[in-house]
């Protein structure tokens, strides 16, 4: 799937293990390939538990630097209500 010339946009929930894990290797695999993508990384609620933020910290402070990076706090959507993602990547941005 990611053999192709096509522009990859990877949308990640980071703090459980399936999510981070699988999305700092194809973070990597996509790096290294020199792929046309973008990873947005989302943070767990603060409520999610301390292993799970830690985790997600982590991997932030892995990726920060990459253009290709960009992340959010699911607790910042909390505020526009009972949205559509489209509407709410919208008024979050």
């Amino acid at each position: 799937m990611f053999d192709s010339n096509e522009h990859f946009i990877i949308l990640v929930g980071l703090g459980g293990l399936t999510g981070t894990l699988l999305g700092k290797s194809i973070f990597k695999l996509l790096n290294n390939r020199n792929a046309n993508f973008e990873f947005i990384f989302s943070f767990p609620f603060k409520g999610e538990g301390k292993m799970r933020i830690a985790r997600a910290k982590s991997a932030f402070e892995e990726f920060k630097d990459y253009r290709q990076f960009k992340s959010f706090c699911l607790d910042d959507l909390i505020e526009y209500g009972n949205l559509t993602v489209c509407d709410a990547f919208r008024k979050a941005n």
